[in-house]
């Protein structure tokens, strides 16, 4: 009968766990993607806006923004720190879509929101 019980729990526990996460989902509106792993791991939007900001705001302040390519379409900002060993910021207007890919190897990608990349756009204006 305790084999039964505990068999159950076991079933049960992982469909407790898949109905936690789905309550939080409506807050998710950017994904960190590991290329190397496969695994995706979502974080909020409000994270990954302030990280991104701080760090190209910090840039244009110490000047360590050692790239910038713009068009009407994209805009291509090469990164270096400390912290960072490569930052490469793409972001194409047409599709709203931006991709800031950290470190050299490209670990892993923020894929931006429509907002984002207004903030990013008014940032950059003038570089």
């Amino acid at each position: 009968m305790k084999r039964i019980g505990l068999l159950f729990l076991l079933c049960l526990c992982p469909l407790i766990i898949i109905a936690c996460n789905q309550k939080n989902n409506d807050d998710v509106v950017a994904e960190i993607e590991y290329h190397k792993e496969g695994n995706v791991i979502k974080i909020t939007q409000r994270d990954t806006v302030n990280q991104i900001l701080n760090i190209l705001e910090s840039a244009q302040k110490n000047k360590k923004v050692i790239d910038v390519g713009k068009t009407d379409e994209k805009i291509v900002v090469n990164y270096s720190s400390n912290d960072i060993k490569i930052f490469d910021l793409y972001i194409d207007f047409d599709k709203s879509v931006g991709m800031v890919v950290m470190e050299s190897d490209s670990n892993y990608a923020y894929e931006l929101s429509s907002q984002s990349i207004k903030d990013l756009k008014t940032i950059l204006k003038g570089t």
